[in-house]
């Protein structure tokens, strides 16, 4: 409820030589007051000092009744209403009043915290008394019974808030402690808002502050962290507490399916806060370098959904024709030296053949898939034509991406053997055979993030004829293997 920081110095040592007083007796409503500070104007801090009078000497607020919802009160304050304007900057400034005898001829009356949205010239202050009450309360130190005592009513507190059936992201921002929002925050919002429910994205992005934003996303973080893999209503127990050097809390905390996270609790300003949270909210800056390192290579590698790819690799042909024949036939082929099909023997003899390959991907619109391969073993030549799709799947530091292609291929084969007399058609050794057809081949393209153009590609292909299929024969070389490494250029 008290918008003060209040600052130790090294050895009792203050930078300053002297300071602003506070006065001893508020001023009735209508007396003047100053308004002073730094208020931005464009890009630069401008000194301001506006004046105003005192509207009401001992204003109490409305509390918000969803962040609030554990204040016993319905109200909080009070402050001091003046119209004295106390724009963006200065906030945390003095509320000053004319006073004889002081090196400045001013005391403070106040410290400048908030400003009425919907009413003009309405703004308030924490009033001089309260502040030296709470300096008072915070310098002085409790007992550690006390200290204990105020954490188990504030665990109790912060439980049951956890157990409330909706989003508990806002109650837990009430318990988070500054050092725990400055030193998550940045970690915090590139989860919140890489991996949050769009409603709760939007939610913390429409909040005005900034540094509530910050603190909005670690409470997410933490919410999502004590959750789990269950979106239940959030049980927690309280397991055996217990005190740390620097005079922090270990406080672990018991969940379903035998969760346990170990919380730290700090005294803050004389209230107890949440401090971390596991190894998820612990201020390790080495988890934004990781996130950082995360994103560039996600950023870089879909640098490369529309890519052109060169490849080249292995191709093992099954049941590989070499272009030898025996003596009973049926296979049309074409002849070019004749320009006419030769029926060649029916039965050719066949060999398993390894080969090469050369092929072209060119990728579009991350699913669209083309591809044109270069095909050759021994005595054979193909070219293959295709498209298809290709379905990116990133895996964390490697994407898997299957796809399937289907076009028409060109095959020329060599033939040393005599083919004689067959149909009307003699021909001795004829030199050259070709082969049109149909293709469909599916596989898998991969490739490790970290070096983002490099590929591997897998596949199997099946070779096919309609047209001999109608007429009842059998397509030579009609399945084989290729294994590739490819390098992919983004376009």
């Amino acid at each position: 409820d008290i918008d003060i920081a209040i600052l130790s110095f090294a050895d009792g040592t203050k930078p300053f030589k002297s300071g602003l007083p506070f006065i001893k007796t508020m001023p009735e409503e209508g007396s003047d007051v100053f308004a002073a500070g730094f208020p931005g104007l464009g890009t630069e801090q401008i000194w301001q000092f506006s004046k105003g009078i005192i509207s009401n000497a001992s204003m109490r607020l409305p509390r918000d009744p969803v962040t609030d919802a554990d204040k016993s009160d319905a109200k909080f304050g009070p402050f001091v209403q003046h119209s004295s304007p106390v724009d963006p900057g200065n906030s945390g400034g003095p509320l000053l009043v004319q006073q004889a005898g002081t090196p400045t001829g001013y005391a403070v009356a106040g410290i400048n915290t908030l400003s009425a949205r919907h009413r003009s010239a309405t703004f308030f202050s924490i009033p001089a008394d309260r502040a030296i009450a709470y300096i008072n309360e915070a310098v002085k130190p409790k007992s550690e019974i006390a200290n204990r005592s105020n954490l188990d009513m504030r665990l109790d507190k912060f439980v049951k808030r956890l157990a409330e059936p909706k989003a508990v992201y806002a109650a837990i921002a009430d318990y988070l402690s500054n050092a725990c929002t400055a030193s998550n925050g940045e970690y915090a919002m590139m989860e919140t808002f890489s991996r949050a429910p769009r409603t709760v994205q939007d939610a913390i992005d429409a909040v005005p502050d900034p540094v509530d934003t910050m603190k909005y996303s670690v409470a997410w973080l933490v919410e999502d962290s004590f959750r789990g893999k269950t979106s239940d209503t959030l049980r927690a127990t309280l397991g055996d507490i217990s005190k740390n050097f620097d005079g922090s809390y270990n406080v672990p905390l018991k969940f379903s399916e035998d969760r346990v996270i170990v919380t730290t609790w700090v005294l803050e300003f004389g209230m107890w806060k949440l401090d971390k949270a596991g190894d998820f909210v612990s201020g390790d800056k080495t988890l934004v370098e990781k996130k950082e390192k995360e994103q560039k290579q996600k950023n870089t590698s879909h640098k490369y959904d529309d890519y052109i790819m060169v490849s080249f690799g292995y191709v093992n042909i099954f049941d590989h024709w070499a272009g030898a024949t025996s003596d009973s036939g049926g296979y049309d082929l074409y002849d070019p030296d004749t320009l006419s099909t030769i029926s060649t023997p029916k039965n050719p003899i066949k060999e398993n053949g390894p080969g090469g390959v050369l092929s072209i991907f060119v990728a579009q619109n991350k699913y669209f898939l083309s591809n044109i391969s270069l095909g050759f073993a021994k005595k054979y030549w193909q070219i293959d034509g295709s498209v298809g799709f290709s379905v990116p799947i990133d895996i964390k530091v490697v994407t898997l991406a299957p796809f399937a292609v289907a076009g028409l291929n060109f095959s020329i084969y060599t033939n040393d053997y005599a083919v004689s007399e067959i149909g009307n058609n003699s021909r001795t050794n004829p030199t050259r055979m070709l082969q049109l057809g149909e293709m469909v081949q599916g596989g898998f393209m991969f490739k490790v993030n970290k070096v983002p153009g490099l590929y591997f590609i897998t596949a199997y292909q099946y070779n096919f004829s309609l047209a001999g299929m109608i007429n009842k024969t059998v397509a030579l070389d009609s399945q084989m293997v290729k294994i590739n490494i490819g390098y992919a250029f983004p376009l």
